[in-house]
């Protein structure tokens, strides 16, 4: 009888022990579910957070953009920056995030587009035409003021010359070569020649022919 009630004891001892084990299990088990669970929802909100930020950003850099005026040049160059002095022949600017101040003549500007809105037209000098091909040579325009050049982008020199010399064909020799002058100006995509030299008239006249130097610019 006693050996029996042993092995009774021993195994409701067994059974208790072997709950006890299946609950702590368990229960192990919905512990490690729960911080799952609480690592995904802090894993999403600092990602929410990561994100809010990162639109608040870029929502600074979009304003700041949006702040910028842009300064078009006669070469056909952008400038997006903040004009900080605005004069009757010259502005004063900062690129974003510099503190140094550039400056800029009029007449290298074509025209500003303000962060308002506002347009401002600048430069007082000739039209530069678009030169799309060799065959645009007349519309290339001849300048001998440098003035009309400023803010202008160089290609090169050009030189042309001119059989025609004497009394009678110098002048007539000068058109011919500014027209060479031109066409050549055309083939490199230029629209304006500053024209550097006058003819040597007494050579022209003589009958040396016609020279004419100049520098090429779009």
């Amino acid at each position: 009888m006693w050996g029996i009630l042993q092995i009774s004891f021993f195994t409701s001892l067994v059974n208790r022990f072997y709950l006890l084990e299946c609950w702590g299990t368990y229960i192990f088990a919905l512990i490690l579910l729960k911080l799952k669970d609480y690592l995904e929802l802090n894993k999403k909100e600092e990602n929410m957070k990561k994100r809010m930020i990162l639109m608040g950003v870029m929502a600074v850099v979009a304003m700041g953009l949006k702040a910028q005026d842009k300064v078009v040049l006669r070469s056909g160059e952008e400038l997006n920056v903040k004009i900080v002095q605005n004069g009757e022949t010259s502005i004063q600017y900062q690129f974003p995030g510099e503190e140094m101040l550039n400056e800029k003549n009029k007449r290298e500007i074509k025209y500003i587009v303000y962060a308002s809105g506002r347009r401002e037209e600048c430069s007082q000098g000739i039209e530069v035409p678009v030169i799309k091909s060799k065959n645009d040579w007349k519309k290339v325009v001849i300048t001998y003021v440098e003035s009309d050049v400023i803010g202008l982008k160089r290609v090169g020199e050009v030189k042309a010359t001119s059989g025609w010399g004497g009394p009678l064909g110098s002048s007539m020799g000068y058109k011919g070569a500014l027209n060479k002058l031109k066409k050549r100006a055309a083939k490199m995509g230029a629209g304006v020649v500053l024209v550097h030299e006058s003819p040597n008239k007494t050579a022209a006249a003589l009958g040396g022919g016609v020279q004419v130097v100049g520098t090429a610019y779009q």
